[in-house]
């Protein structure tokens, strides 16, 4: 299905556009239709990001059931949709694969350039902080300003087991990184002590098998 950006005339110079009404995810700002469901969307620099988690069980992707490196995989956390669902599916790398090759109009699995792109553009607002990408609900460790429009929101990750539903934010990107392992760009906030404003987006190693959340990325 071919992605749909609505109002897109909102995209004007290079400023960055807050999707919804409290800054993404919050009703009322442009959206992308994206494997038959709308996703909020925000400007930020010269990308364009979805501000929600995917949820698309697209054809070829089996949903549920046991990890794999090589048969693409999508669950919900704890495998409970009705709980998680708007946190989006947790993707295994074979699942990222696939549905990149899915997308049209320009939208993508975000590569590390694209997340290292990010963080300059956010560099240029307050030191890079994942804190002014964050939404201020579902964290342990909430407070995030969100004024990128973002919402990073704590999804959790499968690694075998699920794990981290209220501290990580775990956002699969295309990039491998040899033959057993991929690339991930992570927030977290863990401890009273350690909250959103002191941590930001970190590049980590995972296994193919590993399940991570995943946003779309296209360029302005």
């Amino acid at each position: 299905m071919e992605p749909t950006i609505y109002k897109p005339s909102i995209y004007k110079g290079a400023g960055i556009y807050k999707a919804g009404a409290e800054g993404g995810g919050g009703g009322g700002g442009d959206v992308a239709e994206i494997g038959g469901k709308k996703y909020n969307i925000t400007k930020i620099g010269s990308q364009i990001w979805t501000c929600e988690n995917i949820d698309w069980a697209f054809n070829g992707c089996v949903i549920g059931g046991a990890v794999s490196d090589t048969e693409p995989r999508g669950n919900y956390y704890n495998d409970d949709e009705l709980t998680y669902k708007e946190n989006g599916l947790l993707y295994n790398y074979p699942a990222l694969v696939s549905l990149n090759d899915k997308l049209t109009g320009g939208w993508r699995v975000p590569s590390v350039d694209d997340f290292n792109l990010l963080k300059s553009n956010c560099n240029t607002m307050g030191g890079g902080d994942v804190y002014i990408n964050a939404s201020n609900t579902g964290w342990l460790c909430p407070g995030g300003s969100n004024i990128t429009g973002l919402s990073l929101k704590p999804s959790g990750v499968r690694v075998g087991a699920f794990y981290s539903i209220t501290t990580y934010c775990c956002m699969g990107t295309i990039t491998e990184d040899g033959a057993w392992y991929y690339r991930h760009f992570e927030a977290n906030a863990d401890t009273p002590s350690t909250d959103l404003y002191a941590n930001k987006l970190n590049n980590a190693q995972s296994e193919k098998n590993n399940q991570v959340c995943v946003r779309l990325v296209k360029d302005a």
